[in-house]
């Protein structure tokens, strides 16, 4: 198990790793709402080299971004699928229904 690093030591951990954090106040809020976990650990081996270690000049607004757009992704499928799920039970009820 890792040992915990408060939010703070969070973004100087990604400051030690290159990580460019052009408003840590902004980032820490932003790790506050979504965590670490989602926002970094999820999207990190995106911008890393085969080395392991961070493109040169990659951001923290890079990564959000990344965030970003497939939270808005994931939402857009999920509002489709219940849509398609809704429709279908809706054919399903007729269909036993005409028995």
């Amino acid at each position: 198990m890792k040992e915990y690093k408060s939010n703070e030591e969070l973004i100087n951990y990604l400051l030690s790793k290159g990580v460019v954090i052009s408003n840590k106040k902004d980032a820490l809020e932003k790790i506050e709402r979504y965590t670490y976990y989602s926002i970094v650990n999820t999207y990190k081996n995106i911008f890393k080299d085969k080395n392991g270690n961070y493109i040169e000049n990659v951001s923290f607004d890079d990564i959000y971004a990344l965030f970003e757009f497939d939270k808005n992704l994931k939402n857009i499928i999920l509002k489709y699928c219940l849509e398609i799920e809704t429709v279908i039970k809706s054919i399903m009820a007729n269909q036993i229904s005409k028995v």
